[in-house]
């Protein structure tokens, strides 16, 4: 289930009616400070890298150390990682982070996107049958 359906979802749960079916502006308003406070507790995931690493479902955000070599992070196929959005940062090195697409699939048109600089990001996401740079 997307995000989006899940916090419908739990707006709908949260939407008590008036006993005669009806919908008070007072419930939407309780529903909505309810799903604003869920939204304000959602923690981004952090994965620390100094590898060559595939993708996760759970990946959020990707720091990259490659001091050691060059880094490649592997996304997982779009269709997969459906409207899922992964942010990827190079944080020390001196040699390249390399964020290479599934198979033939590409990023915003390439199969690769390469950070060179320390403190370099790239925010991706799926939409699907391709990954796009926001």
């Amino acid at each position: 289930m997307s995000d989006k359906a899940t916090t419908e979802a739990n707006i709908d749960a949260l939407l008590p009616t008036n006993g005669l079916g009806e919908i008070t502006a007072v419930d939407v308003a309780d529903a909505i400070k309810e799903a604003v406070d869920f939204a304000d507790t959602v923690q981004l995931t952090l994965n620390n890298i100094t590898t060559d690493t595939t993708a996760v479902l759970t990946d959020q955000v990707v720091t990259v150390d490659d001091t050691a070599g060059d880094v490649t992070y592997t996304l997982l196929p779009a269709a997969t990682a459906h409207e899922r959005q992964i942010t990827v940062k190079k944080i020390a090195g001196p040699n390249l982070t390399i964020i290479q697409a599934d198979g033939s699939e590409t990023i915003d048109g390439a199969n690769t996107v390469t950070l060179t600089t320390q403190y370099e990001s790239v925010t991706i996401y799926s939409t699907s049958t391709e990954w796009i740079i926001l």
